[in-house]
This record gives C-alpha cells, sequence and structure tokens, in this order.
C-alpha cells in the first residue's frame, strides 16, 4: 500500500475521532487536551492529496486528439453518437477477430449534451462517456436484431454505427439494413453494446437470453484508444450525421 495513502487513511480516521473534548487522567490530577484545529487538519490532508490531484490533472488534461467540428446530441440520429458508435465496432471488430456486423450505444450513455471542436483531452472523453461500463458482443438472428431495433424505435432513435440503418415508422424500426443488405432470417449477426445494455438496461429484456460475450475493456477506454490510434496516423475526427436513422413518424 502507498505510505502517503496509508497515513491518509489514518488520519482520517483519527480526525473522525476527535470530534470533542477529551479529558487525560495522571496520578495528582487532570488536564484537559484540545483536538488538533480544523484548518491545521485541512491543511496536512490537503498537502498530502495535493500531489495525487496534480498527476490526476495532468492525466485528465493530456491531449489525445483533434475534433474538427462541434458534436452535438441530437434524436433521432447525431454526429456525436455517431462517432461513439463507430468507435465501438471498430475496437471492438478488431477484440472479436474480425466478426461483427454493427455496434449500437444507448442515448442515455452520452452524458453531455454538446462538446466543442477544437483538441480533444482524455477527460474530455470521460465527461461523455463517465460510467465504467464495459464491451459486450451479443449474437442473435434477425428476429432478435428486429426486436432490438423495434426498442430503439420506439425511444426515438439510439447512436448505431454506419454498417446499420433503419427508418422508424409507427414507433417500428422498417427497412432496416445490415451492410448495405436486409435483414436475413437464416444469418446470425454479432453486435457490440455497452453491457449495460446487454444485461437488459433502459428496458433491453429481448437481449438477456442472447449468446453473450463479454469484455474486460471499459468502453471510454476503447474510445480513447481509437482517437489516440488516428492521431498517430494524422487523422482527426470528423463525425457527421448521413441518415442511419430516420424517423418519418416526424414528417
Amino acid at each position: 500500500m502507498n505510505k502517503k495513502l496509508y497515513y491518509l487513511g489514518l488520519w482520517l480516521l483519527l480526525c473522525s475521532a476527535c470530534q470533542t473534548t477529551y479529558l487525560a487522567t495522571t496520578e495528582i490530577d487532570y488536564e484537559q487536551v484540545s483536538p488538533q484545529s480544523s484548518s491545521d487538519i485541512d491543511e496536512e490532508i490537503e498537502a498530502l492529496i495535493s500531489p495525487y490531484r496534480t498527476e490526476l490533472r495532468a492525466i485528465m488534461d493530456e491531449v489525445i486528439g483533434q475534433l474538427d467540428v462541434d458534436l452535438l446530441k441530437e434524436r433521432p440520429e447525431c454526429n456525436m453518437g455517431n462517432w461513439l458508435a463507430d468507435m465501438m465496432y471498430e475496437e471492438a471488430k478488431l477484440l472479436n477477430d474480425g466478426v461483427l456486423d454493427f455496434a449500437v450505444q444507448n442515448h442515455g450513455g452520452l452524458r453531455v449534451p454538446s462538446m466543442g471542436a477544437g483538441p480533444i483531452t482524455r477527460g474530455e472523453v470521460i465527461e461523455v462517456m463517465p460510467f465504467d461500463n464495459k464491451l459486450a458482443i451479443l449474437s442473435g438472428n434477425a428476429v432478435d436484431v428486429q426486436a432490438f431495433l423495434d426498442h430503439i424505435a420506439a425511444g426515438r432513435g439510439w447512436p448505431i454505427s454506419s454498417n446499420l440503418e433503419f427508418k422508424i415508422k409507427d414507433d417500428k424500426a422498417i427497412d432496416i439494413k445490415i451492410n448495405g443488405k436486409p435483414l436475413d432470417s437464416n444469418k446470425t449477426y454479432h453486435f457490440a453494446l455497452p453491457d449495460y445494455i446487454a444485461g437488459g438496461g433502459s428496458g433491453t429484456d429481448m437481449l438477456k437470453g442472447l449468446q453473450r460475450k463479454d469484455f474486460s475493456v471499459l468502453l471510454r477506454d476503447c474510445f480513447v484508444q481509437n482517437i489516440i490510434k488516428d492521431t498517430k496516423a494524422g487523422i482527426s475526427q470528423n463525425p457527421i450525421k448521413e441518415g442511419r436513422i430516420i424517423n418519418l413518424d416526424d414528417e
């Protein structure tokens, strides 16, 4: 255990006990012993914490890429969601030996309404995706995919990767195409998503019985890794809306 953290924990424990004045007994009389002032305690704790705060800030402020456009969180489709879903797809496909059909990110998992163009820091990625959700890949047939996309359609759209597209009509998914082809009743589809959704989160009970493969990597780490790879290759981030989901109910 790190010594500083040990002594910090010990100090906090001692401080929590020092809430009242104590009397120390001697053989001849009593003397009052006052606890250390709260300002002294705060200063000593701050001295212990400060190096870790500085180190954490340096990590969070690290620039890992360049964003060429402002990102917005919208429905049924948004450039922020397209960006994240595409990165998930790329990283999940690598982890799954190249076997993957599409990726989906739940709309509620995007925790900021916008992100400005400019340098991308590690901290900004964490702000967009602060939860400790990990990557999961599910396998299902056309009926399973239809049920999942119907759920997304009823919710007015979630972020999906570029190899999936559909329209929303009467809160149902229609004209579904995966890699440019209609749903095939004879095909098994493999799709990536947060483990929270794979386990039935956000009302996705229809996914619970599907074959599932879990990975230990956090989704936000997938995004950071993907951005860094692009940056090393001289590629900046320029996600756009391209009609992946069209809501006919709004027309």
